[in-house]
């Protein structure tokens, strides 16, 4: 499992910052497409807890969330959120048994959010004006805090955090995660973003590491209530889509609104 796991990501992490490189178009392709098959997965999650939930709908709303915030118009994603709650209040008037109605509204709205909007920053991050620069350093501190925290959490994780959520998550893992953060603006610094000052670069190592553990540990709490290991197995090595993007989620909107606040 574990070279199943190396090999799945020496060959996907290429491409996936080749793509960040080059942006444009192609990038929000990428994007888009990793939106709606994190979607359908937190759908099919949703299955689980014996509710089902418009597809179509909500993969349609991620596709049009994330090319809004391509064309910079996140006036826009607040438009297609409220046709999208349109559409889904409409497919629920239209069904001849009504129950559940305002549980699955909520559910769908949700999954267009967490998997549409959440990750649709990653396009608007892009296309700012430093924007590779960004994307980079949102990866190097992302991936390396998931890293800390799983290398440290594994090798020497004993003391367990009291969230039933994820009950092997563990304080020596979160004190990895913390350090693989600060490795991970340190790396920035020095290679995409020279301009950093220590304040920020403090500011951005604790932002990212304690929105990135939100992100893993919500994660942990829908698979949880769904009773299920991985979102799927689409990845070899690494389960689902959700579950190699659940710290990005969270982190791409952090980056992008630190950045448009103070950068």
């Amino acid at each position: 499992m574990l070279l199943t796991r190396i090999a799945v990501s020496v060959f996907c992490i290429p491409i996936f910052l080749l793509l960040a490189y080059n942006g444009r178009m192609a990038f929000a392709l990428f994007v888009g497409t990793v939106s709606v098959a994190a979607f359908l997965e937190f759908a099919n999650l949703v299955k689980h807890v014996k509710r089902d939930i418009p597809k179509f709908v909500g993969a349609l709303g991620c596709v049009c969330m994330v090319f809004s915030f391509y064309r910079g118009e996140q006036v826009l994603a607040g438009v297609i959120l409220f046709v999208a709650l349109l559409l889904i209040l409409t497919f629920q008037l239209l069904k001849n048994d009504i129950s559940d109605s305002i549980v699955i509204t909520g559910i769908t709205s949700f999954g267009i959010i967490y998997t549409g909007w959440f990750l649709a920053h990653l396009v608007a991050l892009r296309n700012l004006p430093l924007g590779k620069k960004y994307v980079f350093t949102l990866l190097a501190i992302t991936w390396l805090t998931d890293s800390g925290a799983y290398a440290v959490g594994t090798l020497f994780g004993k003391h367990k955090l009291p969230i039933k959520a994820s009950p092997n998550k563990s304080y020596e893992g979160l004190i990895g995660a913390c350090t693989g953060s600060f490795v991970g603006v340190i790396i920035a610094k020095l290679m995409f973003l020279k301009t950093l000052t220590v304040v920020h670069m403090i500011a951005l190592a604790i932002i990212m590491f304690l929105v990135g553990q939100l992100g893993d540990l919500a994660e942990s709490l829908l698979k949880r209530d769904a009773k299920v290991k991985d979102t799927d197995s689409s990845i070899p090595g690494h389960g689902g889509v959700l579950d190699r993007f659940d710290s990005l989620l969270f982190t791409a909107p952090a980056m992008f609104y630190y950045v448009k606040l103070f950068l």
